[in-house]
C-alpha cells in the first residue's frame, strides 16, 4: 500500500484514495488537468505503480500521441479492461477532443478535482475551517504546498489529550461527556477542557460568536450542551429552504461538506442514544435563535423538525391547510416527515 512519504503527504495520499476508488468503481479513469498542476503527483503515482504499490495502471501523456498509444496496448481494450489512470496534462474537454486519446476519453470516466476543494476534504475534521479558507485562498496554491500545510497543523495537534483525542470521533466524545465518563472526570486537570472544545470545535466547525453565546464551558455538561447545540443548529438550517435568519448562523453555508455531514450525524446520535439529553438541548438552542422563530413558515421547513417550533409551524400550517380543503398541501406537510 501507498504512503503519505511515497506520495508527498496528506494531501497527496487523500487525493490518490479518491483516485483509487474512481478506478476501483469505474475501471478506466481519465484526467484531464488543463493546468498540469497535478503532474508532479501523477509522477509518483507512475513510480509507486513501479513498485507494484498501486493496484491499477498509471499513464500520464509525455507529449507524444503515438507513445501514449503504443503504452495503452491492450490496457484499455475489451470487455475486460485493466484498472487504469489516464493522466492528460495540458488538456481539456475541447482540445481533447481532436487528438487519437477522444475515443478513450469518451468511453471512460473522467476524474475531476479542483485543488481548493481537495485541500478541503482532505483537512476537514483536523483544521478548523476558518483555517482552511484562508489557506486555500493562498496565491498560486500548490498540490506541495497544501500537502506541507496540512502536515504541519497536525504535527502541531500536541501530545497527551489533545493527541488521544485526534483519534475519537464527536459523537464519541459526546458519548463520554453526557455520560460523565473517563474524559469528563478529567475537566478538573489543566488543558483538558481547552483541549476538548478545540477538537470538538475543527471537527464540527463551531465559530467563536456560538462559543462566546454558550457561555461559560469549564464544565463537561455545559460543553456537552453546546457542541450539541451547534450540530443540532447545523442540521436545522441545512434543511431549511432559504438562508438562516440567525447571525449565530450566518457561516453555515460556507462549511465544509465534511464538516455539515459530522453535525448531521451527530444530531442524529443524539436523537437516538441521548434522547432525553437531545431534548434539553434542543430547547436550550432555541432560546438562542429568537429569529428564526419569527421569520420561520411551514414551507421553509425540509424533512427533520429539529426544534419544536418546527413541529409546531408545520402543524398549524397543515390544519390551516385542512380548514381551508387544500388536502394536498396538508398531505405534503404529513408525508415529508413520516418518511423522514
Amino acid at each position: 500500500m501507498t504512503t503519505d512519504v511515497s506520495l508527498g503527504g496528506p494531501v497527496s495520499a487523500a487525493l490518490e484514495a479518491e483516485v483509487r476508488s474512481q478506478v476501483r468503481r469505474h475501471g478506466v479513469v481519465v484526467w484531464l488537468d488543463g493546468s498540469s498542476h497535478f503532474s508532479n503527483f501523477v509522477g509518483r503515482l507512475e513510480a509507486a505503480r513501479a513498485a507494484g504499490d498501486l493496484p491499477y495502471e498509471v499513464r500520464a501523456f509525455h507529449g507524444s500521441h503515438l507513445e501514449m498509444l503504443l503504452d495503452l496496448d491492450g490496457l484499455a481494450d475489451g470487455a475486460d479492461r485493466t484498472p487504469l489512470l489516464l493522466h492528460l496534462p495540458g488538456f481539456n474537454e475541447t482540445t481533447v477532443a481532436t487528438t487519437p486519446l477522444y475515443e478513450l476519453y469518451s468511453a471512460g470516466v473522467r476524474f475531476r478535482k479542483r485543488l481548493d476543494t481537495l485541500v478541503t476534504d482532505a483537512a476537514s475534521g483536523q483544521v478548523r475551517p476558518e483555517r482552511i479558507a484562508e489557506f486555500v485562498a493562498t496565491p498560486d496554491l500548490t498540490l506541495d504546498m497544501a500537502d506541507e500545510w496540512l502536515a504541519e497543523c497536525q504535527s502541531g495537534s500536541g501530545s497527551g489529550v489533545a493527541a488521544e483525542l485526534r483519534a475519537r470521533s464527536a459523537s464519541d466524545i459526546l458519548d463520554d461527556l453526557v455520560a460523565s465518563g473517563p474524559l469528563a472526570r478529567r475537566f478538573d486537570q489543566a488543558g483538558v477542557a481547552a483541549a476538548v472544545w478545540s477538537r470538538l470545535a475543527t471537527v464540527l466547525g463551531i465559530p467563536e460568536p456560538w462559543k462566546a453565546a454558550a457561555g461559560d464551558l469549564a464544565r463537561a455538561d455545559a460543553m456537552a450542551t453546546a457542541a450539541a447545540g451547534w450540530a443540532v443548529a447545523v442540521e436545522y438550517a441545512k434543511d431549511l429552504s432559504r438562508p438562516a435568519a440567525s447571525p449565530l448562523l450566518a457561516g453555515v453555508s460556507d462549511l465544509p461538506g465534511k464538516v455539515v455531514e459530522a453535525c448531521v450525524a451527530l444530531a442524529a446520535h443524539l436523537r437516538h442514544r441521548h434522547a432525553d439529553f437531545y431534548r434539553r438541548t434542543a430547547d436550550d438552542t432555541e432560546a438562542l435563535l429568537p429569529e428564526e422563530q419569527e421569520a420561520i413558515g411551514a414551507a421553509d421547513l425540509g424533512e427533520v423538525d429539529t426544534f419544536r417550533f418546527e413541529e409546531e409551524r408545520v402543524f398549524a400550517a397543515g390544519l390551516e391547510a385542512l380548514e381551508a380543503s387544500r388536502f394536498a398541501e396538508a398531505g405534503r406537510y404529513a408525508d415529508a416527515r413520516l418518511g423522514a
